[in-house]
């Protein structure tokens, strides 16, 4: 995949995560070299990931229901209120669930997790433009930025698939453990001795 600084701008080379989805970092934009021109093939591409990534989230929100009891309200209020993700991360630490069977595949479906969340976020709260009318990024202006530019992330065609692709996966891991607790609900272990 082909990346892409203007010229004059520095771009760090981005590196495979274990989750698959490539951490691209953000670079420096001059401004004069977007457009609004989103080709439909890429409005497509991020409302499929967005649809994914959506279907990832309610599954981790009912399954924070489950493995708590909580009532559907106050089970919608608990994950509003904080991050889901990592709720969910301690409630499964905390009762022993097993996600997957490999140590080291469930440290990296909560990794990826984490780059979904932030790439999710840059996707919902940015502002879509095509650089050099080949290159479709998402601006913030939370991020910071030295050279006085606007400052983005590419969201190529490749790596929407890769978040769609990513977030289904990690759905069906937490749609088998729903199966799991709902069969078979677990019991907190005691932290303490009684007495």
């Amino acid at each position: 995949m082909a990346r892409h600084s203007p010229k004059g701008q520095k771009s760090k080379r981005s590196k495979k995560s274990p989750s698959g989805v490539e951490d691209i970092p953000t670079i420096d934009i001059d401004a004069a070299l977007l457009s609004d021109d989103i080709p439909d093939a890429i409005k497509i591409a991020v409302a499929d990931a967005m649809i994914a990534y959506g279907a990832m989230e309610n599954t981790a929100e009912r399954l924070i229901w489950t493995i708590t009891g909580l009532s559907y309200d106050d089970g919608r209020l608990m994950t509003r209120l904080a991050d889901k993700f990592e709720i969910l991360k301690t409630l499964t630490e905390n009762y022993g669930l097993i996600i997957h069977p490999s140590r080291q595949t469930t440290t990296d479906m909560w990794t990826a997790i984490r780059q979904l969340v932030q790439a999710r976020n840059l996707m919902i709260h940015g502002v879509w433009a095509m650089l050099d009318h080949r290159i479709p990024v998402s601006i913030s202006s939370r991020l910071p930025t030295t050279t006085g530019n606007v400052v983005g992330e590419a969201f190529p065609q490749e790596r929407l698939e890769a978040i769609t692709r990513q977030s289904f996966r990690v759905k069906e891991s937490l749609d088998r453990l729903l199966a799991r607790v709902k069969t078979s609900p677990p019991i907190r272990p005691a932290r303490y001795a009684p007495g």
